[in-house]
């Protein structure tokens, strides 16, 4: 277990409102999840449009990847970059495509707001 988990249980046992400690931990675990789900999102975003700029646009590894690493992190722009890869040089159709970069976000905020609606008040 986690030094995060050993201190939620800790102070669960100790304090007597478990309702808001509970509700602390589910929030601490799903800024994590969303850290880690953005993570490797970016990653296989950033794969995604060097594999765009070298099969589509036929531009060398050496200027697809500087140019990746600049659009990745532009946020509408490097999903549609990454779109374009998965559809164009990975030869999926868009709604994979689709799914594949904006669905782990969907399902997330659908996740937030559904804690948010349950949280204590």
């Amino acid at each position: 277990m986690g030094s995060f988990t050993v201190l939620l249980i800790i102070s669960l046992i100790e304090d007597s409102d478990m309702s808001f400690r509970i509700f602390l931990g589910t929030l601490f675990a799903g800024r994590f999840l969303l850290r880690v789900t953005f993570f490797i999102m970016s990653i296989v975003q950033f794969f995604a449009i060097i594999d765009y700029f070298e099969v589509w646009m036929n531009f060398h590894w050496i200027i697809a990847v500087p140019l990746a690493l600049f659009t990745a992190g532009i946020p509408v722009v490097g999903t549609l970059l990454g779109m374009s890869g998965a559809v164009h040089a990975w030869d999926w159709s868009w709604s994979s495509a689709f799914l594949l970069f904006c669905g782990p976000f969907i399902v997330t905020f659908i996740l937030a707001a559904i804690a948010t609606l349950l949280a204590p008040k």
